[in-house]
């Protein structure tokens, strides 16, 4: 009863997921490193999937996410940060307009200053 309530946990499964791509990234290493060894002939296009195998440990960035699931008062501070998103890209905007605006306006003063 208790393995088929660990397959029920979306985050026991991710957790799985990442444990075998870590797995079959060792393996995949050490054929590489014996193939390199034993100077066998080989596509070098099979390099291509070690970059997978390294994209795919970027979701292992992910398991940050289980915390917040136990937390309410995270998750109130995640989701006020979400939806605050659009806002930031105004406030840069507006940040870069009064930015542009006095490095303009000393450059101008800079250069009548001049003559």
């Amino acid at each position: 009863a208790s393995v088929s309530l660990f397959w029920k946990s979306g985050w026991n499964i991710f957790d799985f997921i990442n444990i075998l791509i870590a797995i079959l990234e060792v393996g995949f290493v050490s054929f590489l490193g014996s193939a390199f060894s034993s100077g066998q002939n080989f596509d070098p296009k099979i390099f291509r999937l070690l970059r997978i195998f390294r994209s795919l440990r970027a979701v292992r960035a992910l398991r940050v996410l289980r915390t917040i699931t136990f937390f309410s008062s995270l998750q109130i501070i995640v989701g006020t940060l979400l939806r605050s998103i659009p806002a930031w890209g105004m406030i840069t905007a507006l940040l870069f307009l009064v930015l542009y605006v006095f490095g303009r306006s000393s450059e101008t003063a800079r250069h009548t200053g001049d003559r």
